[in-house]
């Protein structure tokens, strides 16, 4: 059982080193992963999610060039509330399908949390 914030932490990293690289040692990232249609459910998410009250809101139309520069408050409410669960509804019927990008995926995941867990 998992305790202690470090040693999620490092059970992920373990796990992320065990990942395939690329000869230049990077992990190798699907330009595909999100594409045009990834952006626009992650743009219906942002519209149609029901918040409370004391989440700041982020703009609507995110990644299009009228959306303007993201503010440093909304970054943290776009990577903690509004991706993971629209990633998760994008994604979570996918990875059973094609095991490579589900990698990939789960490697850009575990890396994401690992970052934030940092802030």
């Amino acid at each position: 059982m998992v305790k202690f914030k470090a040693h999620f932490i490092e059970l992920l990293l373990n796990w992320q080193r065990q990942m395939p690289r690329s000869p230049s040692g990077d992990v190798h990232f699907s330009p595909q992963v999100v594409n045009t249609d990834s952006i626009k459910f992650i743009q219906e998410v942002i519209r149609t999610l029901i918040r409370p009250g004391w989440i700041n809101h982020v703009p609507h139309n995110y990644c299009d060039a009228n959306a303007g520069t993201i503010k440093a408050d909304e970054w943290r409410t776009l990577s903690t509330i509004y991706l993971p669960i629209a990633l998760v509804l994008l994604w979570g019927e996918k990875v059973n399908t094609n095991n490579h990008i589900g990698g990939e995926m789960e490697a850009t995941l575990a890396k994401s949390f690992v970052k934030g867990a940092n802030l």
